[in-house]
């Protein structure tokens, strides 16, 4: 007998029995993840340039593309020696409690030290509010990285290929709502009294905190989709398997990839510009 919720969803997705829970629950994670890094992304933004000025961004933004690729390369190691579960649900609690880390540094009197304004930034490159929010900016570059990478693996060894075709849509829809709706919040609690900039990274904790319990009532509960011999060499072979060989093995991802990249880049070039006009002219 269908439910009207799973009855509801099969009016817009090809959606099975037995699968409407867990895809709303998937669909939900992804919402609480994409939320998360969309609250903390304008704070990174705006705290960074800030402290530094749009003169700064080039080298911040470098400094970002740096630290991901020498960190990414140890984490992939990592990934080889420990279970899925415990490395997903590990590194969502550890980044949550980085962003409370960061609130109390932003919340210090060192973080929060009147400079003297020079030419080229609006503190000294290396005082402690640059520092402080350079860390933060290049953090949340990482931050961001690791908690939507970590979704989609527990995605692929959660459903075969049939099943992501036909649900890896509706399942992505949950992280476009969550990008709008962090986006959202984030503008309109910067300007709530008492709450301000900085509490906002607090929100991104509790948001990270809620995706990594429900990421354990997935990885529990949600019947899999693959038998357990299966998905251990299937997660066992996306540890090992390195994203640079992936890339270099298959022209479709390095088409993808290549595109990717002059689409980040004109998308830097474009923030440095709207960054130093709205520092010249705001």
């Amino acid at each position: 007998m269908q439910t009207g919720r799973s009855w509801s969803l099969r009016r817009i997705v090809d959606i099975r029995s037995g699968e409407v829970t867990p895809v709303l629950a998937m669909a939900a994670l992804y919402f609480f993840v994409i939320g998360a890094a969309s609250l903390v992304k304008p704070v990174r933004q705006s705290a960074f340039l800030d402290a530094a000025g749009a003169n700064a961004y080039p080298f911040v933004m470098l400094g970002t593309a740096v630290v991901v690729a020498l960190l990414m390369g140890g984490y992939a190691r990592l990934a080889e020696q420990v279970r899925v579960s415990r490395l997903l649900l590990g590194t969502y609690v550890f980044l949550a409690l980085n962003l409370v880390g960061f609130w109390w540094l932003f919340r210090s009197p060192i973080a929060q030290a009147t400079c003297v304004r020079t030419t080229d930034s609006a503190c000294p490159l290396l005082s402690a509010p640059v520092l402080i929010s350079a860390a933060f900016f290049i953090w949340a570059a990482i931050y961001s990285v690791l908690t939507v990478s970590q979704f989609w693996l527990l995605a692929n060894l959660g459903y075969d290929a049939r099943q992501a075709k036909r649900l890896f849509g509706f399942i992505g829809a949950g992280g476009i709502v969550g990008g709008i709706v962090g986006s959202w919040a984030a503008g309109v609690l910067a300007k709530v009294p008492g709450i301000g900039r900085v509490n906002i990274v607090l929100l991104s904790a509790a948001a990270l905190l809620l995706a990594a319990a429900l990421a354990a009532w997935i990885l529990a509960r949600t019947p899999a989709a693959l038998p357990a011999e299966e998905r251990k060499k299937k997660g066992a072979t996306a540890a090992r398997a390195g994203a640079a060989a992936l890339v270099r093995e298959s022209p479709h991802l390095r088409a993808v990839a290549a595109i990717l990249l002059v689409i980040i880049v004109v998308s830097a070039i474009a923030d440095q510009q709207l960054n130093s006009a709205v520092e010249a002219y705001v």
